[in-house]
């Protein structure tokens, strides 16, 4: 999307009135209609609108902004209606934004995640398909221009290939989200893996990551010496794995987490050290499920987040 001299200069504008590091009470004209919304998104040529729900609580203040990243096989809608994020953004003020990805997947969809495939090592999203780091992006930009979002709390969660696409934001619009919270599907890419077209995963600065798991999930594998992990596959790598490679990434002192018991079936790992938070909340015995604690554990890692 090409934006005119003028229109980028009140874009940064509004995104200037309308957030504040210290203070969330800045106030912004834009409107306060509550619940679920449609936002247009012109990508190119294209026109890809998405849902977006406003908490009751929202008066036309600088607010936090939660994208909440649907798993394959689904949509946004979708998941925007069947999880229980609503209620915890009406309790505690955030708006949801819940996007679709741009491939075509079964009787629904998928993330263009780049290096990942669909199915396997050798089915990946079309050559022509939209890329959808790019639309996340123009995504935030859209949301602001109606609603005074604060852009130092923007955030990005979701399950199973969202979680994989809310990593894969971390790694590609560092610049953009205050932090990341993947549910069954973390990640971090490097140019090595297998399959061939994996990416390196570069953020430009250090990211605070919350990812979820369930030591039983056998869809996307927790262990790094799980069965089901294996060369070629498209989940090459264990969460250990995935978060040791993340606390390299911000820097941390060491690779071995502290872990405190939560309770009987949940560990918290909290690297140390770290330019920014890395935690893992390790459910045990737990699969392939989004935890029905998860919207509060995100959503209390996230209200600590802020860029700078």
């Amino acid at each position: 999307m090409k934006f005119s001299t003028t229109k980028t200069l009140a874009l940064i504008f509004l995104l200037t009135a309308c957030s504040d590091d210290s203070d969330d009470t800045v106030s912004c004209d834009r409107p306060t209609k509550a619940g679920i919304q449609t936002i247009d998104v012109a990508q190119g040529d294209i026109n890809r609108p998405f849902s977006l729900y406003v908490p009751t609580t929202y008066t036309g203040k600088s607010a936090p902004l939660v994208f909440l990243l649907h798993p394959s096989l689904s949509s946004g809608d979708i998941t925007l209606d069947s999880d229980n994020f609503q209620a915890n953004a009406e309790k505690n003020g955030y708006i949801i934004a819940a996007p679709t990805g741009a491939v075509e997947f079964g009787a629904a969809f998928a993330w263009n995640i780049p290096g990942v495939p669909l199915v396997g090592a050798a089915v990946y999203p079309p050559d022509q398909a939209p890329d959808d780091i790019e639309y996340i992006d123009l995504a935030i930009d859209a949301v602001s221009e109606q609603f005074c979002v604060d852009s130092s709390r923007v955030y990005a969660t979701g399950f199973s290939g969202g979680g994989r696409m809310s990593s894969q934001l971390g790694c590609d619009l560092s610049d953009r989200f205050a932090a990341v919270a993947p549910i069954g599907g973390a990640r971090a890419p490097r140019a090595s893996d297998t399959p061939p077209r994996t990416v390196q995963c570069a953020p430009t600065s250090a990211v605070p990551v919350l990812a979820l798991h369930g030591t039983a999930d056998v869809i996307n594998e927790f262990a790094d010496n799980d069965a089901g992990i294996v060369p070629g596959s498209s989940w090459t790598y264990g969460v250990p794995e995935a978060m040791e490679r993340w606390a390299l990434l911000n820097s941390c002192l060491t690779t071995d987490p502290l872990i405190e018991s939560v309770s009987p079936q949940l560990d918290l790992l909290q690297y140390q050290g770290c330019n920014a938070d890395t935690w893992l909340y390790q459910f045990e015995d737990v699969g392939h499920i989004i935890p029905p604690d998860a919207p509060e554990l995100i959503w209390t890692f996230f209200s600590k987040q802020r860029q700078d």
